[in-house]
């Protein structure tokens, strides 16, 4: 009876427990039937409850997570991450100073030879030099270099017009006046009385100049200046030529103009045939540009005119024009700003079509006010020129981003500024403060009465590391002896020369077209001996580079006839002596009259060891004169370059010998280059048993002085610098060890890899170093005191004997080549960012339904300087994959799986936890299998600081019903799509893009998902089988009561 009772409610009385014994008793035979089945029910009633416990266990074993690897994908690296967005990041404006009046024109240039930048200015009547002794962001010091009398100043240019090394300053006024001042090295003092250098014969009297440039118009090697104004007598563009006496009295000119005849506006000067003269180009008020087309006789006859640009059929006038290549295609490009409120570009096809009418596209659309003034520049360091532009919005300034399309739609243009200065009248660029990016400048209206401002613009923009890749090497036959990088066909990328040897008495120049992204493409010149050493140069002015090749017992050049791929190359011999082998080759200017001489360092017999070869401006004419350097050098040159040591505009050369302590010598140009020998000074020592294998000469602490690094084999392994305080010829140079490496040192190369301003080393090394490629790093912190950090590039597993810095896939960052012992060529493409980000995979194998887990992990890292600004998460992208890592979830899928995404930042012990972590506040959208998680920009959680790491968790959460057997989440840092846009770092307070370092994107292992059905559904079987028992027992309880 007992059993009948259990899970019964109450109790029974003794009475009732009595009616219930006396009643069963008298219906025993049924009761042992109910009891048979009373059991099969409730045997009934424990299967149905074990095969539910049943499909509940084989569903867990079902889900048991696979043991899958964590493989990446393998995804080839691209382009550097921009996606085409706006980088450029400019600061509020700084207030120079203010002029006596409207600062009418800017120009900016190292007036005191210090490596730092000056402002000079022309406003009402003045002619100032704006200087920055300490903060460049801070009140300027200003220094009066004259006035213009009664005359209002115009237009400046800087430009070394004595050939001293020093910039002298060049203006124009109201009153058809153009002036110059001589620098005489003393510029903060006095700058004495100007010289005046147009007559009436040639302008206008009363007129203003409204365009003033400085260029070497007849390539004699000194600086002519080209003049505009704005009358219209259709002879308002005035060449006027420098004969080298430019501080004594009338420069003799060449006057000349478009017709129909409009005032000129403004002007600038490029190659824009690329025949290696310079042309003018030239805006006028009647909505046209028409190109001066250089004819190799500026001052005599008249150049030839093109009409390149219109925009009279939109009945605007040019407002300024600017040249550059904007489609980085080699060919310099047109573009105007006019008074109809729009920038256009306008493309120069090239070649033959170089002077045909351009077509020309609106960059930025109608801006609903007019830019005043424009330059062209590289404003984000990405390679390709943007623009910067004056306004006439109550002073605001602008910048355009070129998106790299160029041609097929409108940049993006930021306007900057607060609106509280007179409409702008001239702008600048250059790099204030030395960071290795371009700062602006703007001068402006007097609207108050108190004089116009000149203001500066801090470019901001974000540094970055410099991470190397290489995709494995290219074999070039055999060892090579050097190699260099020039662009011969004119196509705006770089292009590779190197020399080899086929065997012990011939050798053969092989010629490397770029053709990036694609693979690199080889043609070759036989030689018929060893080929030592090779140069590129445009010998003849043409446009064009000529090859200079050293052979054992000649000296060759190969003749550029345009056609560089299709043998088209003419060899000349400029000097035979079979006893000599010509090793170095370095190429420059020396005598200053506008041809490129050539410099030798030689090995064998006879001396001299270094020779100089004169140009005579025709060098395929058997026109060179040799003339010895040095008669006694010590030893061997085994390193050579040229370099202005002493600042005095000439090109100097230092050179490194192996013999006895191995000297390095600097020889003085002392202006007579072809006639004897050169004052020698020695300025350092490698010790007796070391070997000066490779020689570079840069500015390394930035104080305007070219100093000298050394790399030694055979020795101790350094890497020598030899400091230049400003008086090289004044004995030995003070040495220190940039760094010690572990075997020797075959090559040297310098370059800013990573764009900070400083200039950084390549160096080349031998098989017992790990890293044969490593480069060194100009921290710009005393650089002759510290030892530079070492970043390991690239191990070749071979000596290497040539290493060259060049910018090969047009990025504005440097790649490194090097050619190995074992005749193998390797790139190291430089793929630095602002930002690094480093994607971990730290899903665990199966996620319960209802519950939350940490997917992945990722390390952000901004690249910059302590400086910079931090940076911002902004927005990531995450995709959502089945079990195959292929099938994108559907949007049902997505919808029935998850409850919700979020990002943390972590605590700093890398493990996710939703208690420590910070939750960053973000919202989520999804776009098909897409997860795109876009951060609040006021979140601290979501900033970075520079020199910091910070790490963040993308986690999910699954819903109860969640049915899928399981997923894999994919991301990609660099990923970019037109329709979800994809991932966004940006800089803080600007909200400008920041690159992000190519990395290999991430797709997690197998995530199962462990399906519990919802609490309701797996207990309704219980429950109904409760109930039919309850039912049944109540019906046997009414049954046995009756």
């Amino acid at each position: 009876m007992k059993n009948i009772r259990i899970g019964m409610s109450g109790s029974l009385t003794g009475k009732e427990n009595e009616m219930m014994t006396a009643h069963g008793l008298a219906i025993d035979r049924s009761r042992l039937y109910d009891d048979k089945r009373r059991k099969r029910i409730f045997a009934l009633f424990v299967s149905i409850i074990l095969v539910i416990s049943a499909s509940v266990v084989s569903m867990l074993v079902a889900n048991k997570p696979l043991q899958a690897s964590n493989p990446q994908d393998e995804i080839p690296l691209g382009t550097l991450y921009y996606n085409e967005r706006d980088q450029i990041s400019f600061k509020s404006e700084t207030t120079i100073g203010a002029s006596s009046g409207d600062v009418n024109s800017i120009a900016v240039g190292d007036i005191d030879n210090d490596g730092d930048l000056e402002v000079i200015t022309v406003s009402y009547n003045d002619l100032t030099i704006w200087r920055s002794t300490a903060d460049p962001w801070q009140l300027w010091d200003a220094y009066t270099v004259g006035d213009f009398a009664l005359q209002t100043g115009t237009c400046v240019v800087v430009a070394d017009l004595d050939n001293d090394g020093w910039l002298d300053i060049v203006a124009g006024d109201d009153d058809s006046n153009v002036w110059c001042w001589r620098n005489d090295h003393t510029p903060f003092e006095s700058w004495g009385l100007p010289n005046r250098i147009t007559s009436t014969a040639a302008m206008i009297p009363g007129v203003e100049i409204t365009g003033l440039v400085a260029a070497d118009f007849d390539h004699d090697g000194w600086t002519d200046v080209a003049v505009a104004d704005n009358s219209i007598d259709g002879l308002n563009v005035v060449f006027l030529r420098n004969d080298q006496t430019p501080f004594s009295g009338l420069w003799v000119g060449l006057a000349t103009g478009y017709v129909p005849a409009s005032a000129v506006t403004s002007i600038d000067v490029a190659d824009i045939d690329h025949n290696g003269w310079p042309d003018l180009v030239a805006g006028h008020a009647s909505g046209v540009v028409v190109g001066w087309e250089n004819n190799y006789d500026p001052f005599n006859t008249q150049m030839t005119q093109h009409l390149l640009c219109d925009v009279s059929g939109r009945g605007a006038s040019i407002n300024d024009v600017a040249l550059g290549d904007i489609d980085n295609d080699g060919d310099v490009d047109v573009l105007t700003s006019d008074d109809a409120q729009e920038v256009y570009a306008w493309q120069n096809l090239g070649g033959a079509h170089s002077w045909d009418q351009m077509t020309g596209f609106s960059i930025s659309g109608v801006l609903g006010f007019n830019a005043t003034a424009i330059l062209l520049g590289d404003l984000d360091n990405d390679c390709w020129k943007d623009v910067f532009a004056g306004t006439d919005d109550a002073g605001r300034v602008l910048t355009i981003a070129n998106d790299h399309a160029c041609w097929s739609d409108t940049w993006n243009a930021t306007l900057l500024g607060y609106g509280g200065e007179g409409k702008v009248l001239s702008v600048g660029l250059g790099d204030l403060d030395r960071d290795g990016d371009l700062d602006s400048l703007s001068g402006h209206f007097d609207y108050s009465g108190g004089g116009g401002t000149c203001l500066s613009w801090q470019n901001v923009l974000m540094h970055r590391n410099m991470p190397f890749y290489s995709s494995g090497y290219e074999l070039i036959g055999n060892a090579p002896n050097d190699g260099t990088v020039g662009d011969l066909d004119n196509d705006g990328d770089l292009d590779g020369v190197i020399a080899r040897n086929l065997n012990t008495t011939t050798g053969e120049i092989v010629l490397i077209r770029n053709t990036h992204p694609g693979p690199p493409e080889y043609y070759y010149i036989s030689v018929g001996a060893s080929v030592k050493s090779v140069a590129l140069a445009d010998l003849d002015m043409d446009g064009d580079l000529e090859i200079i090749g050293g052979i054992s017992g000649y000296l060759f050049v190969w003749y550029n006839i345009g056609s560089p791929w299709t043998g088209g190359w003419i060899r000349v011999t400029i000097e035979n002596v079979p006893t000599i082998g010509y090793a170095h080759i370095r190429t420059g200017d020396l005598d200053l009259d506008g041809d490129i001489d050539i410099v030798v360092g030689c090995t064998g017999n006879p001396a001299p060891m270094i020779r100089c070869y004169q140009n005579d401006g025709t060098p395929f004419d058997g026109g060179w004169t040799m003339n010895g350097v040095d008669q006694t050098f010590p030893g061997v040159v085994v390193s050579l370059e040229v370099a202005d040591f002493d600042k005095n505009g000439s090109l100097d050369i230092v050179a490194g010998g192996n013999s006895g302590t191995n000297k390095i010598v600097v020889y003085e140009n002392d202006k007579s280059p072809f006639s004897g020998y050169w004052p020698r000074h020695d300025i350092g020592s490698m010790g007796v048993s070391s070997y000066p294998s490779g020689i570079v000469a840069a500015d390394f602490d930035k104080d305007g002085d070219m100093d000298v690094a050394v790399s030694e084999s055979y020795g101790s392994n350094r890497i020598y610098l030899l400091e230049n305080d400003g008086t090289p010829y004044d004995g030995l140079w003070s040495t220190s060890i940039a760094r010690t490496m572990l075997d020797d040192l075959w090559s040297l190369d310098a370059a800013d890899f990573d764009l900070d301003g400083d200039v950084d080393l390549v160096v080349g090394g031998d098989v017992n170093d790990a890293y044969e490629v490593v480069v060194l790093i100009n921290s710009g912190i005393l650089p002759f005191s510290n030892i530079w950090d070492a970043q390991d590039v690239g191990a070749p597993n071979n000596r290497v004997l040539v290493v060259l810095a060049a910018d090969l896939d047009n990025d504005c960052d440097s790649e490194i080549i090097a050619l190995t012992v074992n005749a193998r060529m390797y790139i190291y493409w430089n793929i630095g960012a602002q930002v690094s980000e480093y994607v971990a995979d730290v899903s665990p194998g199966s996620i319960n339904a209802d519950d939350s887990a940490a997917i992945l992990r990722i390390r952000v890292r901004p690249n910059g300087i302590l400086s910079d600004l931090p940076a911002v998460v902004t927005r990531w992208c995450f995709e959502i994959y089945a079990l195959d890592g292929i099938t994108p979830l559907t949007p049902s899928e997505m919808n029935e799986t998850f409850r919700s995404f979020s990002l943390y930042r972590d605590n700093g012990d890398l493990v996710w936890s939703n208690t420590t972590d910070s939750l960053v506040n973000s919202t989520t959208n999804l776009s098909g299998n897409v997860v795109i998680i876009s951060v609040s920009a006021s979140d601290p959680d979501a900033i970075v600081a520079q020199v910091s790491d910070a790490y963040f968790f993308f986690v999910v959460e699954l819903q109860w019903g969640a049915s899928i057997p399981g997923m894999r989440v994919y991301f990609d840092p660099n990923k970019w799509n037109s329709t979800w846009e994809g991932n966004l770092m940006e800089i803080q307070d600007l909200g400008k893009c920041l690159s992000v370092e190519l990395t290999w994107a991430t797709m997690t292992k197998e995530i199962t998902v462990i399906m519990i059905p919802e609490f309701g559904t797996l207990l309704l079987p219980v429950i109904g089988m409760l109930a039919i028992v309850l039912a049944i027992r109540g019906a046997r309880g009414r049954k046995e009561t009756s």
